[in-house]
C-alpha cells in the first residue's frame, strides 16, 4: 500500500552514512561577454538512502550542481567525492563506470524518450552499453521487471513513448534510470511537468523505491509541498549559494536566512483559512548578475535586513544548531520578519 503524498513520509535519517561529499563546489561556464559563474562555493553531503531537496528560484544554480555531481559538468574548483573516492577528475572508461552508480531522471517526460525507439529498448539501452546484459529473453524479462517495478505493465515494453501519458512517461524514465540498479538518483524537477493527481502518484513511487532499494536522492525542485513530503533535508540556493541547509521540519517552521523566509511565504496554500493568516514578502531590488557576482551576501541587494557588512562581506554558512545552518550575518533577527511567525500555521501536510 503506496502513502499518499499529503502525508508526510517518516524522516528517521539522522546520521546516515555518507555516500555523497560535495566541497566547495564551484561551476563557471565562458560565454562571449566573460564568465558566467553559475555555483559559487557550494558543499554539502547526501547519506545512504537519504533525500536532500535542493530548492531556489530559476537561475539559481540547482540544476548546475545536479549536473555536476554526476559529472556531467567538470568542476572549475572544489571536490566531489563518492563512497569516499574522489570522482572530481575521473574520466573516460572510469567515469563510465561511475555512472552506472549515479543516474539521473530529467524534468520533461516527453522530451527525454527517443520517439523513435520501442519503451524494451530504451530500458534495455543502459544495460547493453555497460556491458550488464545481451539481447535475448534475459534482457526481456528484465526490462519486464524494471517497469513493473515502476508499475507499469510488461507488455508496455513494445509500445513506442507517444502511447504514453506523461505520467506513464515519467515512469519509463525511471525504469530506465534503474537498469543499472544506482545508488544515487539526481531527480531534475521530475514531477513539475505533472498534473496534481499524477504528481502524488510518481512521488509515491519513487518514495516505495527508496524504502525497497536504499536509494539516495538529489532532489531539484521548485515546488515546496513536494519538498516537505518526501526531503529529509532542504538545502536552500541563491545565486549559485547555498544560503540555508537543515532538516526539513525546521527549514519549514523556523527559516534563519530572509531569502528562505520570502521563499517560503509565497508557497501556496491549499487551506484558505491558514492562507489567509500568512503574509508575503514581495522582494525589491536586483538580483546579483552571474557574469560579475557582487562582492558580500548574494542576497544583500534584495535583503529587508541588509546593512552594511552584508555589501562587503560574504557571511559562511555557520551552524546555528540542530544541524541548521544559515549564511547571514543576522540570522538572529530573522525571526522578527512578520512572515516568518506564519510559515509554519498551514495544517499537517501542507507546506
Amino acid at each position: 500500500m503506496t502513502r499518499s503524498v499529503q502525508q508526510p513520509i517518516t524522516k528517521d535519517v539522522t546520521s546516515p552514512q555518507e555516500l555523497v561529499v560535495v566541497d566547495d563546489l564551484h561551476v563557471r561556464f565562458p560565454v562571449s561577454q566573460g564568465v558566467v559563474h553559475a555555483v559559487r562555493g557550494v558543499s554539502f553531503t547526501i547519506g545512504r538512502g537519504e533525500t536532500v531537496a535542493l530548492v531556489g528560484e530559476s537561475g539559481s544554480g540547482k540544476s548546475t550542481t545536479g549536473f555536476a555531481l554526476i559529472r556531467r559538468y567538470t568542476p572549475a574548483e572544489g571536490t566531489i567525492s563518492f563512497e569516499g573516492r574522489d570522482i572530481t577528475g575521473v574520466k573516460g572508461r572510469e567515469l563510465r563506470r561511475l555512472r552506472s552508480d549515479m543516474q539521473l531522471v530529467f524534468q520533461d517526460p516527453y522530451a527525454s524518450l527517443n520517439p523513435r525507439m520501442r519503451v524494451r529498448d530504451l530500458v534495455a539501452e543502459p544495460l547493453l552499453v555497460h556491458g550488464r546484459a545481451k539481447p535475448g529473453p534475459a534482457l526481456d524479462a528484465e526490462v519486464g521487471d524494471l517497469l513493473e517495478m515502476c508499475g507499469l505493465p510488461r507488455d508496455a515494453a513494445q509500445r513506442h513513448p507517444n502511447a504514453f501519458s506523461g505520467g506513464e512517461r515519467q515512469r519509463i524514465a525511471i525504469a530506465r534510470a534503474l537498469a543499472l540498479r544506482p545508488k544515487l538518483l539526481v531527480a531534475d524537477e521530475v514531477v513539475s511537468a505533472l498534473d496534481v493527481s499524477i504528481k502524488a502518484q510518481i512521488i509515491n513511487l519513487l518514495v516505495e523505491l527508496q524504502r525497497t532499494h536504499g536509494l539516495a536522492y538529489l532532489f531539484i525542485s521548485h515546488d515546496l509541498a513536494v519538498v516537505r513530503n518526501v526531503a529529509h533535508r532542504v538545502m536552500i540556493m541563491y545565486a549559485g549559494r547555498i544560503v540555508e541547509t537543515g532538516p526539513t521540519g525546521s527549514i519549514f517552521t523556523a527559516p534563519r536566512h530572509p531569502y528562505s523566509v520570502a521563499l517560503l511565504s509565497a508557497a501556496p496554500v491549499a487551506d484558505p483559512v491558514a492562507e489567509r493568516a500568512r503574509e508575503r514578502v514581495v522582494l525589491t531590488g536586483d538580483v546579483p548578475s552571474v557574469l560579475d557576482p557582487p562582492a558580500g551576501c548574494p542576497f544583500h541587494s534584495r535583503c529587508p535586513l541588509v546593512v552594511d557588512r552584508c555589501r562587503v562581506e560574504a557571511p559562511p554558512l555557520a551552524d546555528r544548531g540542530d544541524g541548521h545552518l544559515t549564511a547571514c550575518w543576522r540570522a538572529d533577527e530573522v525571526a522578527a520578519l512578520p512572515a516568518a511567525h506564519t510559515l509554519d500555521r498551514a495544517p499537517e501536510g501542507h507546506p
